[in-house]
Protein backbone atom coordinates (compact mmCIF):
# COMPACT_ATOMS: atom_id res chain seq x y z
CA UNK A 1 0.00 0.00 0.00
CA UNK A 2 1.51 3.37 -1.06
CA UNK A 3 0.49 5.11 2.15
CA UNK A 4 2.46 2.62 4.27
CA UNK A 5 5.46 2.97 1.94
CA UNK A 6 5.63 6.75 2.28
CA UNK A 7 4.76 6.64 6.00
CA UNK A 8 7.79 4.38 6.53
CA UNK A 9 10.01 6.95 4.77
CA UNK A 10 8.51 9.78 6.84
CA UNK A 11 9.00 7.79 10.05
CA UNK A 12 12.67 7.13 9.22
CA UNK A 13 13.18 10.82 8.46
CA UNK A 14 11.53 11.87 11.73
CA UNK A 15 13.72 9.37 13.62
CA UNK A 16 16.81 10.85 11.90
CA UNK A 17 17.82 7.49 10.45
CA UNK A 18 19.59 7.07 7.08
CA UNK A 19 17.59 6.04 4.01
CA UNK A 20 17.33 6.43 0.28
CA UNK A 21 14.20 6.27 -1.85
CA UNK A 22 14.53 6.18 -5.61
CA UNK A 23 12.94 5.31 -8.91
CA UNK A 24 14.94 4.30 -11.96
CA UNK A 25 14.26 6.02 -15.30
CA UNK A 26 11.09 4.94 -17.11
CA UNK A 27 10.06 2.55 -14.34
CA UNK A 28 6.83 2.60 -12.36
CA UNK A 29 8.12 1.19 -9.08
CA UNK A 30 9.88 3.03 -6.27
CA UNK A 31 12.41 1.42 -3.92
CA UNK A 32 13.44 2.52 -0.44
CA UNK A 33 16.45 1.31 1.49
CA UNK A 34 16.50 1.86 5.23
CA UNK A 35 19.51 1.71 7.54
CA UNK A 36 18.47 0.93 11.10
CA UNK A 37 21.14 2.99 12.90
CA UNK A 38 22.77 6.39 12.34
CA UNK A 39 26.26 4.93 11.82
CA UNK A 40 28.20 6.58 9.00
CA UNK A 41 29.71 3.83 6.84
CA UNK A 42 32.22 4.50 4.07
CA UNK A 43 32.96 2.43 1.02
CA UNK A 44 36.35 0.77 1.41
CA UNK A 45 37.09 -1.57 -1.46
CA UNK A 46 33.87 -2.17 -3.41
CA UNK A 47 33.38 -5.57 -1.81
CA UNK A 48 30.67 -4.14 0.45
CA UNK A 49 26.97 -4.36 -0.31
CA UNK A 50 24.74 -1.32 -0.05
CA UNK A 51 23.68 1.91 -1.72
CA UNK A 52 26.74 4.03 -2.54
CA UNK A 53 26.55 7.82 -2.48
CA UNK A 54 29.82 9.33 -3.66
CA UNK A 55 31.07 12.92 -3.94
CA UNK A 56 32.74 14.26 -7.08
CA UNK A 57 35.92 14.82 -5.06
CA UNK A 58 37.52 11.36 -4.97
CA UNK A 59 39.62 12.39 -1.96
CA UNK A 60 36.43 12.42 0.12
CA UNK A 61 35.06 9.00 0.98
CA UNK A 62 31.93 7.55 -0.56
CA UNK A 63 29.11 6.88 1.88
CA UNK A 64 27.69 3.36 2.03
CA UNK A 65 24.09 3.00 3.15
CA UNK A 66 23.59 -0.48 4.62
CA UNK A 67 20.75 -2.62 3.25
CA UNK A 68 19.09 -3.28 6.61
CA UNK A 69 15.63 -3.18 5.04
CA UNK A 70 14.51 -2.82 1.43
CA UNK A 71 10.91 -1.93 0.65
CA UNK A 72 9.43 -1.62 -2.83
CA UNK A 73 6.33 0.07 -4.11
CA UNK A 74 5.43 -1.74 -7.34
CA UNK A 75 3.68 1.22 -8.92
CA UNK A 76 3.82 4.91 -8.01
CA UNK A 77 0.22 6.18 -8.30
CA UNK A 78 -0.48 8.88 -10.91
CA UNK A 79 -2.61 10.82 -8.42
CA UNK A 80 0.42 11.19 -6.16
CA UNK A 81 0.76 14.06 -3.75
CA UNK A 82 2.23 17.28 -5.07
CA UNK A 83 2.62 20.64 -3.36
CA UNK A 84 -0.62 22.54 -3.65
CA UNK A 85 1.23 25.84 -3.74
CA UNK A 86 3.56 27.00 -6.46
CA UNK A 87 7.18 27.41 -5.43
CA UNK A 88 8.11 31.04 -5.88
CA UNK A 89 11.46 31.57 -7.58
CA UNK A 90 12.92 34.99 -6.93
CA UNK A 91 15.34 35.84 -9.73
CA UNK A 92 18.38 37.93 -8.90
CA UNK A 93 18.94 39.77 -12.19
CA UNK A 94 22.63 40.41 -11.42
CA UNK A 95 23.24 36.69 -10.89
CA UNK A 96 21.19 35.83 -13.97
CA UNK A 97 23.12 38.30 -16.17
CA UNK A 98 26.45 37.05 -14.80
CA UNK A 99 25.48 33.44 -15.53
CA UNK A 100 24.26 34.25 -19.06
CA UNK A 101 27.55 35.99 -19.76
CA UNK A 102 29.44 32.98 -18.42
CA UNK A 103 27.44 30.68 -20.72
CA UNK A 104 28.26 32.88 -23.72
CA UNK A 105 31.97 32.66 -22.83
CA UNK A 106 31.69 28.89 -22.44
CA UNK A 107 30.10 28.54 -25.89
CA UNK A 108 32.80 30.74 -27.39
CA UNK A 109 35.54 28.57 -25.81
CA UNK A 110 33.93 25.40 -27.16
CA UNK A 111 33.76 26.94 -30.65
CA UNK A 112 37.42 28.01 -30.29
CA UNK A 113 38.36 24.40 -29.54
CA UNK A 114 39.50 25.01 -25.96
CA UNK A 115 37.36 22.08 -24.80
CA UNK A 116 34.54 19.83 -26.01
CA UNK A 117 32.15 20.12 -23.10
CA UNK A 118 31.70 22.41 -20.14
CA UNK A 119 29.22 22.42 -17.27
CA UNK A 120 28.33 25.89 -16.04
CA UNK A 121 25.98 25.70 -13.10
CA UNK A 122 24.82 27.92 -10.30
CA UNK A 123 23.00 27.35 -7.08
CA UNK A 124 19.59 28.81 -6.38
CA UNK A 125 18.15 28.77 -2.89
CA UNK A 126 14.39 28.51 -2.59
CA UNK A 127 12.12 28.60 0.41
CA UNK A 128 9.15 26.28 0.56
CA UNK A 129 6.84 24.87 3.18
CA UNK A 130 6.61 21.57 1.28
CA UNK A 131 8.21 18.63 3.07
CA UNK A 132 11.10 16.75 1.45
CA UNK A 133 8.80 13.76 1.01
CA UNK A 134 6.19 15.84 -0.84
CA UNK A 135 8.94 17.31 -3.03
CA UNK A 136 10.16 13.77 -3.78
CA UNK A 137 6.64 12.69 -4.72
CA UNK A 138 6.42 15.74 -6.99
CA UNK A 139 9.66 14.71 -8.73
CA UNK A 140 8.27 11.20 -9.21
CA UNK A 141 5.14 12.66 -10.74
CA UNK A 142 6.83 15.26 -12.96
CA UNK A 143 9.97 13.43 -14.13
CA UNK A 144 8.91 9.95 -15.22
CA UNK A 145 11.96 9.39 -17.44
CA UNK A 146 14.53 10.52 -14.85
CA UNK A 147 16.32 8.82 -11.98
CA UNK A 148 14.51 10.41 -9.00
CA UNK A 149 15.86 10.12 -5.48
CA UNK A 150 15.62 11.33 -1.91
CA UNK A 151 18.76 10.46 0.09
CA UNK A 152 19.28 11.24 3.76
CA UNK A 153 21.91 10.62 6.40
CA UNK A 154 21.83 12.65 9.64
CA UNK A 155 25.64 13.04 9.61
CA UNK A 156 25.87 14.08 5.96
CA UNK A 157 22.64 15.82 4.94
CA UNK A 158 19.77 15.43 2.54
CA UNK A 159 19.87 15.28 -1.25
CA UNK A 160 16.91 15.34 -3.57
CA UNK A 161 17.10 15.13 -7.31
CA UNK A 162 15.88 14.03 -10.70
CA UNK A 163 18.48 13.47 -13.36
CA UNK A 164 18.04 12.35 -16.94
CA UNK A 165 21.74 11.54 -17.22
CA UNK A 166 22.90 7.94 -17.13
CA UNK A 167 24.89 7.32 -13.97
CA UNK A 168 26.50 3.99 -14.90
CA UNK A 169 26.55 1.86 -18.03
CA UNK A 170 28.05 -1.59 -18.42
CA UNK A 171 28.95 -3.04 -21.82
CA UNK A 172 31.16 -6.11 -22.27
CA UNK A 173 32.19 -5.97 -18.60
CA UNK A 174 33.35 -2.36 -19.03
CA UNK A 175 31.79 0.13 -16.63
CA UNK A 176 31.51 3.79 -17.64
CA UNK A 177 30.05 6.79 -15.88
CA UNK A 178 28.92 10.28 -16.81
CA UNK A 179 29.50 13.34 -14.66
CA UNK A 180 26.37 15.08 -13.56
CA UNK A 181 25.72 18.74 -14.15
CA UNK A 182 24.34 19.42 -10.70
CA UNK A 183 22.26 18.17 -7.81
CA UNK A 184 19.85 20.09 -5.63
CA UNK A 185 20.84 19.70 -1.99
CA UNK A 186 18.42 20.30 0.86
CA UNK A 187 19.73 21.69 4.10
Amino acid sequence: MPLDFFQKIESHLESKLPFVAYRKPNEKGVTAIFQEDEELHHLNDYSETGFVFAPFDSDRGAVLLKLDEIVSLAHFPEEANAPSQDIEIGIDTKQKDFHLELVKKGIAEIKAGSFDKVVLSRGIQLKTDASPLVLFQTLLHEYKTAFCYLWYHPKVGMWLGATPEILLTMHNRKLTTMSLAGHPRLR
